[in-house]
This record gives C-alpha cells, sequence and structure tokens, in this order.
C-alpha cells in the first residue's frame, strides 16, 4: 500500500544503497536498518508536521465522540462537520474537510501531511465500512458502533496499525 502513496524513493546515496541491498537479497534486518538511516531526515520532518499531527489527532477523536449518544454534535464539536445523517462517506468528508479547514488556518500542508490526510480517510472508509457492514445495509447507528469499537485500547490500536503500517506487515512483504 505504502508504495502506492509514497511514489518513487528519492534518489539519493543512502536510498540506492537501499535498492541495492534489496536486490542482493539482503536480510531483512540489514535492510530495514538501513531504510531507517535512509528515512531519518524525513521522520524528523513527519514528527513536528501540522497535517500529520491534526489528522491523527482528528482520527482519535471521531472514535471518542461516536462514544456520545449525538454522534452528529459530538463529531461537529471536534471540528468534523457532516451534512446528513453520520454514515461512513459522511463522516470521511467531514474529516478531510476538518483537516483541509485546519491546513488552511495554519498554512501548514506538505506532501507528509498530504499523505497522512489520504492515509486516513482510507483507513477511516475502510475500518468503518468492515465494521459496520450488514446484510441488509448499514445505518447510522451501525456506524457509529462501528467508530465506538475504534475507541477502546484495543480498538485503537487496530485502526492506528492501519493509519501507520505497522513494522510486521512491512516485514512479512520483504520476507
Amino acid at each position: 500500500m505504502g508504495h502506492s502513496r509514497l511514489g518513487t524513493l528519492p534518489d539519493t546515496r543512502r536510498w540506492r544503497c537501499v535498492i541495492g541491498l534489496v536486490t542482493e537479497n539482503a536480510g531483512v534486518n540489514v535492510v530495514a536498518d538501513a531504510t531507517m538511516h535512509a528515512a531519518q531526515r524525513g521522520l524528523e520532518i513527519a514528527d513536528s508536521d501540522e497535517g500529520l499531527r491534526q489528522t491523527f489527532f482528528l482520527l482519535s477523536q471521531v472514535t471518542v465522540a461516536a462514544r456520545q449518544e449525538d454522534f452528529r454534535s459530538a463529531l461537529g464539536n471536534v471540528g468534523v462537520n457532516i451534512r446528513g445523517e453520520p454514515g461512513v462517506l459522511n463522516i470521511v468528508a467531514g474529516f478531510t474537510e476538518a483537516v483541509d479547514r485546519h491546513l488552511r488556518v495554519t498554512r501548514g500542508r506538505t506532501d507528509i501531511g498530504e499523505i497522512a490526510q489520504m492515509a486516513a480517510a482510507e483507513c477511516l472508509t475502510s475500518v468503518l465500512t468492515q465494521r459496520s457492514r450488514t446484510l441488509f445495509g448499514t445505518t447510522a447507528a451501525e456506524v457509529q458502533d462501528a467508530a465506538r469499537s475504534c475507541s477502546t485500547k484495543a480498538g485503537f490500536a487496530e485502526l492506528a496499525h492501519d493509519f501507520f503500517p505497522g513494522s510486521h506487515s512491512a516485514t512479512s512483504r520483504i520476507t
């Protein structure tokens, strides 16, 4: 999935080394080490990226809002304004508009923030759809239940893992 979001790796000496290690079938630990070294500067930038921070914050707030009786109002209270019933697509649209609005005000739009926003929209769509799908269509209450299920420790861990694909899935694809 990451390759479809990131496109081509930067053409630097460090990234060429990573590519060389992969083509030489180097061990996973060696490739992972070289990748971390090559990505270090980008990770330092990402740590303070306004778009990434706001996106992750709002992702957490959508799940917390689902615990409230009036889900739609609770979403509005955190800046996620939706039109109509709180269905999956309406929530995702309101979420992306909230991130866009914040980044317009802070003038904090970056490539990293864009990637984070797209990843979060994809993650929300996937998780809420999977958890609310029934044979008879999906109601707003079922979508709220799906979002609420992501507000527990285990539920949010799964959501965060979808948003930040973990080393377990990346490692299993390399080997």
